[in-house]
C-alpha cells in the first residue's frame, strides 16, 4: 500500500507541473502524432505548424504567447512528407522536407508577414544513408554516411544553396567493445 501512495503522489506532481502557455482555436483533421506538428522558437516568438492534409496551418505567437497571425499554405508533392528541419532568412522561414527514405529534399519558404509561400526542389539526391539533420549557426546541416565510410555534411545557407564537406573514415577500424577482436568499418554500424 505504501508504494501505491508514492506512485499516486508522483503522478499528481507530474500532472500539476504543466501550464497552459497559449490558447487559440485550431481544428485538426487527419492529425497523427508522427511528424504532423512542428515548432520554431525565434527571438521569443513561437511559430507552430500543423499538418492539415494537403495544407499546413501556421500559427505565430508573440513573446507573451498572444496570437499574432494565422495562415495556411500548400504542402509540397505527396512524396515529401517529413519535416527534417528549418532555417530562417529575415521574415522568411525555410522548412526542409524529405521523402520517406530521406534521399530527396525540397524546401517550403513561408513569409507570414506578407502571407506568402513557395516550394523549391533541392538539387540533392543522397546515394548514402541519411544520419541526421540539425541547425547550427543559422544553417541547416544534413549528415549522411556512404557505404565506404565517408561522412558527408551538406550545409544549407540562407539563400538555399549548399556546400558539401566530406570526412573519410574508410581507413579506420572500430571495435564494438574492448574485448572484441573483430574490426568494423564505420558503415557497418548503419545497415
Amino acid at each position: 500500500m505504501k508504494y501505491f501512495y508514492i506512485v499516486l503522489f508522483l503522478a499528481t506532481q507530474l500532472l500539476s507541473g504543466q501550464e497552459t502557455i497559449a490558447e487559440f482555436d485550431q481544428k485538426l483533421k487527419e492529425f497523427s502524432p508522427e511528424g504532423d506538428a512542428f515548432s520554431i522558437v525565434d527571438n521569443e516568438r513561437i511559430l507552430l505548424f500543423f499538418n492539415q492534409g494537403k495544407d499546413i496551418q501556421a500559427v505565430l505567437l508573440d513573446e507573451n504567447q498572444n496570437l499574432i497571425s494565422k495562415t495556411s499554405f500548400t504542402l509540397p508533392k505527396r512524396k515529401f512528407k517529413t519535416i527534417i528541419g528549418y532555417n530562417t532568412n529575415g521574415d522568411d522561414y525555410h522548412l526542409y522536407f524529405s521523402t520517406k527514405k530521406k534521399n530527396e529534399f525540397c524546401v517550403v519558404i513561408v513569409n507570414l508577414k506578407n502571407n506568402f509561400s513557395s516550394i523549391k526542389n533541392i538539387d540533392l539526391k543522397l546515394d548514402s544513408t541519411f544520419l541526421d539533420a540539425y541547425l547550427k549557426d543559422g544553417l541547416l546541416h544534413i549528415l549522411s554516411l556512404s557505404d565506404t565510410s565517408i561522412i558527408n555534411i551538406y550545409s544549407f545557407n540562407k539563400n538555399l544553396s549548399f556546400t558539401k564537406n566530406s570526412f573519410e573514415f574508410s581507413n579506420h577500424q572500430f571495435n564494438i567493445d574492448s574485448f572484441s577482436k573483430t574490426k568494423y568499418k564505420l558503415a557497418d554500424f548503419f545497415p
